[in-house]
């Protein structure tokens, strides 16, 4: 007996995978947990599922360890949407990932922000192969022609009963630029029934009632998780979108390296390393705070900084460094706090105030060769 998420398509056999589906991490949208997706992708006998929350990734991490667990290869994206723009972005590989980071980020914290601009920049980069977008609306599709060259650019196709016009003219220019199309269900609930708990989440969304919620509001009621054979029959016309999902789903491979801490990248001088940097400001530091510079004092800092070098942490140091300058290069009130106060780095770096020198402070409390957890400096904001 073949698995519900599967059909027979000449001599092989399909498996249909849902690259458009939101959990409740679409905000006041989605209806389901990201556990109750992948029970129900389990269930229908899915290999892959993708995880494309509406303007962000918060599930991305929940999403991949359940779907580890539950034995089915995870695919990340998120459905962007800003004003009358949209396209799904899915992650390749990490780079890829990394590039719908930067987009989401953007349109979050840039005034002005276009998806049609991002999208343009996002093909002149690197990492362009290293992104699936697909987009719905055959005018947005004709623009990117223009000003974007995405080598991995798909037509989505989903039909969920509302227009059958827009999908013509999305299917003639897709053919006419020569690119692919996907079938997808912008699944927000798993049963048809659970609609009207969609509709409430997005009429709190709107702080209106569901009499006056409007249609364009919410998505349409066939946006459930349907079965392979469901969207095998749904698209029978169009059993090359069908079977685009299932390849476009193996070429998404992201692995997340999990509980391993990833320090962001630190920015330093040429010719320097993290280390010889992290010495020069420290000395720099220490020859500004204390006067004279005392053996003691080059002895102690000599110590510090050769424990931080071999524990690989000298980067580390050097971000709440800069963080910690940038808050008072700006007025904003900060103090470290905790065991950091231990370290003299941590003093001449002027994260914390305390000179543990002249209160004969351990070092060790802080941080010493036989700890194998990471360095916890405290520091607080205003």
């Amino acid at each position: 007996m073949r698995a519900a998420g599967t059909r027979i398509l000449g001599n092989r056999e399909m498996n249909f995978v849902h690259l458009n589906c939101h959990s409740y991490y679409s905000l006041l949208s989605g209806t389901n947990s990201v556990k109750e997706l992948m029970e129900e992708a389990k269930r229908l006998g899915m290999k892959a599922l993708a995880l494309t929350d509406t303007n962000g990734m918060y599930g991305a991490v929940e999403f991949y360890r359940a779907a580890k667990e539950a034995g089915i290869k995870p695919i990340i994206g998120a459905d962007i949407r800003y004003g009358e723009e949209r396209a799904l972005l899915l992650a390749l590989d990490r780079e890829g990932f990394g590039a719908i980071s930067r987009i989401l980020t953007d349109m979050h914290m840039v005034d002005g922000f276009l998806l049609q601009d991002a999208l343009r920049e996002l093909g002149k980069s690197r990492v362009a192969a290293k992104v699936a977008v697909l987009v719905d609306s055959p005018a947005m599709l004709g623009r990117l022609e223009k000003d974007a060259v995405l080598p991995r650019l798909y037509a989505e196709v989903i039909r969920d009963g509302r227009s059958s016009s827009s999908e013509v003219k999305l299917v003639r220019t897709a053919k006419r630029m020569g690119v692919p199309l996907v079938a997808t269900n912008n699944v927000h609930f798993i049963r048809p029934e659970d609609h009207h708990v969609h509709r409430v989440l997005r009429a709190i969304a709107g702080r209106t009632t569901l009499s006056a919620l409007e249609r364009r509001e919410v998505v349409s009621p066939e946006c459930s998780f349907k079965s392979g054979s469901e969207m095998v029959c749904l698209f029978h016309d169009l059993m090359g979108a069908v079977a685009n999902a299932s390849r476009l789903a193996e070429e998404c491979n992201i692995k997340f390296d999990l509980g391993k801490p990833v320090f962001p990248e630190f920015d330093i001088p040429k010719g320097e390393t993290h280390y010889s940097y992290l010495c020069k400001i420290c000395f720099d530091g220490a020859a500004r705070l204390y006067k004279p510079l005392t053996r003691t004092v080059i002895k102690r800092l000599s110590y510090e900084l050769e424990v931080i070098d071999k524990l690989g942490f000298s980067p580390y140091f050097l971000i709440v460094w800069d963080i910690v300058r940038f808050a008072n290069e700006n007025d904003i009130p900060v103090v470290g706090r905790g065991s950091a106060a231990d370290s003299l780095i941590s003093y001449v770096l002027s994260i914390t105030p305390v000179d543990p020198i002249k209160h004969n402070l351990y070092f060790e409390r802080f941080l010493n060769l036989e700890r194998d957890d990471q360095p916890d400096i405290d520091v607080d904001f205003c």
